[in-house]
């Protein structure tokens, strides 16, 4: 236990807690405790606080398929007129080279599938119809193909940033509806975090920005240390390859502890995942298991040689983080099993309970913004988190932008976007081209505009030279090359003859041109005055003659 509790960085600990109520833990050492003494034999599974992989992984060409058929009946019930483009949308692209562009879904769902007349509110985010597909695309895509860094762990940190994200949150972060879950697991002898870690070490709790891994995938999995582990649902979306790594994961170190190997079957939800693993008495939350009975999201491993057919009991009571001298189970006991019911991180005096400033109720989990306070409820109305700079704005304010399925500020739109002045399409600012004050986007540029091979700046091709170099502006093309007085085309200056005040390209001068026996300059043959002597121009014709005579 001393060298576990050494491992924990118990600063880091304690602001996580204090940036979700609003006050530092008096006594962490209470909670942390209960969680080293029960996640010992864990830590002896996984070799420390964490193991961790890296991977990269696609499904198979069978998989897609599979999946996409399971899409389709999903979209049947939730989008049906979008089912008869679905192949059309994604078939060429995704079943060849697995790489399909926003833009061009975007493109695909605003002139095919969901018109502007039949734009509609269908959930209580109040997102329309083609936002709501377009997410779910996004999610459905990003499920086919994974990479980055598998972890698996039982350090307290991970417990409770395991449904922070800057992308996504659920309800058991330290600020949702069942906060107190998070510690509830932490302090259980049988669940551990599997996540993947993102590129981002920081993460938003409440406003406030912690230094820790943000998880771009997560899944919460309950061990039996007699070689049977059940993996819970999958967060933000479920995907084949991250849940297929965190069971090949657990499988080799859960082998090592128990010297079965890692050789393993899968059972999938069919009934058997949930007799395999409940929620004790004394759970604090909800089952998630049990509320998605049936969900593919869940499966369990059994190592070969494994006998236990035991139920896991997950979830334990743990004391208040805060205060460390109340029990959160004997807090919240009225509500612990309603699903719908809010149980905070902390005990109802910890917790800071506040009033709702716009409808007036008094609630314990909120979020302030200025001088204002928000219940959930409200605050999902009123508010959103900018996708961009993650600050809290008025929805009222708020900017969707289709091309990247993001909302955010209208600061940032007017820093990061422009609206082509061709189609009127909003694009990020960096993948744009300028020409004096108009801006344009890629496929617009691409059929309106050249780039000048000269300064590389864009030109309009209307008012654009061409040369056998390239497309050149006016300004470039006036400083490296002249139109031949003879046969009109564009020459390098460099390659041109000059003769009194014109000026020719090296063929023409080679036809009507000669060079003056006296003075060398170019002459025009047909006025040249031809003499014993060679060829002369008028001038030196004179002087010529003068000698002669």
């Amino acid at each position: 236990m001393k060298e576990m509790l050494e491992k924990v960085d118990v600063d880091k600990f304690c602001t996580i807690i204090e940036s979700a109520v609003n006050e530092y833990p008096e006594h962490p050492e209470k909670v942390l405790g209960q969680w080293a003494s029960s996640k010992e034999r864990l830590f002896e599974m996984l070799g420390g606080l964490t193991y961790e992989e890296k991977f990269e992984e696609a499904l198979s060409f069978g998989e897609i398929s599979n999946k996409m058929e399971r899409e389709r009946i999903e979209l049947y019930h939730k989008f049906p007129e979008v089912v008869p483009y679905f192949d059309e949308l994604i078939a060429e692209d995704m079943l060849k080279n697995l790489h399909p562009t926003g833009k061009k879904i975007s493109k695909f769902l605003s002139e095919q599938i969901i018109e502007e007349e039949n734009y509609a509110v269908i959930n209580e985010k109040k997102k329309t119809k083609r936002e709501a597909f377009n997410i779910r695309f996004s999610k459905f895509y990003q499920s086919l193909f994974n990479k980055g860094i598998m972890v698996i762990s039982i350090d307290p940190l991970d417990f409770l940033t395991m449904s922070h994200s800057k992308t996504w949150h659920s309800c058991h972060s330290t600020t949702g509806m069942k906060a107190a879950a998070t510690v509830s697991y932490m302090v259980d002898s049988v669940t551990v975090v599997a996540y993947i870690k993102s590129r981002e070490e920081e993460i938003s709790i409440n406003g406030v920005m912690i230094p820790h891994h943000n998880k771009t995938w997560r899944q919460l999995v309950h061990v039996d240390l007699e070689g049977v582990a059940v993996f819970n649902r999958q967060h933000p979306n479920q995907n084949d390859i991250s849940a297929r790594k965190s069971r090949e994961m657990v499988a080799h170190k859960l082998g090592g502890f128990t010297q079965l190997g890692s050789e393993y079957t899968v059972t999938y939800n069919r009934g058997r995942v949930v007799e395999s693993a409940k929620a004790s008495e004394s759970f604090l939350g909800y089952d998630d298991l049990h509320w998605y009975d049936g969900d593919v999201n869940v499966s369990r491993i059994t190592l070969k040689g494994a006998e236990s057919n035991s139920v896991i009991y997950y979830g334990c009571d743990p004391y208040c983080p805060v205060c460390g001298s109340v029990s959160l189970a004997d807090e919240y006991n009225d509500i612990m099993f309603n699903p719908s019911s809010t149980i905070p991180i902390a005990c109802r005096t910890c917790c800071n309970a506040a009033l709702c400033d716009m409808c007036e109720e008094t609630v314990i989990e909120f979020v302030e913004h200025g001088d204002q306070v928000y219940c959930s409820n409200c605050f999902e109305e009123y508010m959103f988190e900018c996708e961009c700079c993650y600050t809290l704005e008025l929805r009222e304010e708020s900017v969707y932008v289709d091309c990247q399925n993001k909302t955010i500020c209208s600061d940032c739109f007017n820093k990061h976007y422009i609206i082509c002045d061709n189609c009127s399409e909003v694009v990020p600012d960096d993948s744009v081209a300028d020409v004096g004050d108009e801006s344009f986007c890629r496929d617009c540029a691409a059929e309106i505009l050249v780039t000048c091979e000269e300064c590389e700046d864009f030109i309009f091709d209307d008012y654009a030279h061409y040369t056998d170099e390239g497309w050149f502006c006016l300004q470039c093309f006036q400083t490296n090359y002249i139109i031949c007085a003879e046969c009109n085309e564009a020459v390098l200056a460099d390659d041109s003859v000059a003769a009194e005040d014109e000026v020719f390209c090296s063929c023409c001068a080679g036809d009507i041109l000669i060079p003056c026996e006296g003075c060398r300059i170019n002459i025009y043959e047909a006025e040249a005055h031809l003499t014993e002597g060679g060829s002369f121009c008028e001038g030196c014709h004179r002087e010529e003659a003068g000698v002669i005579g």
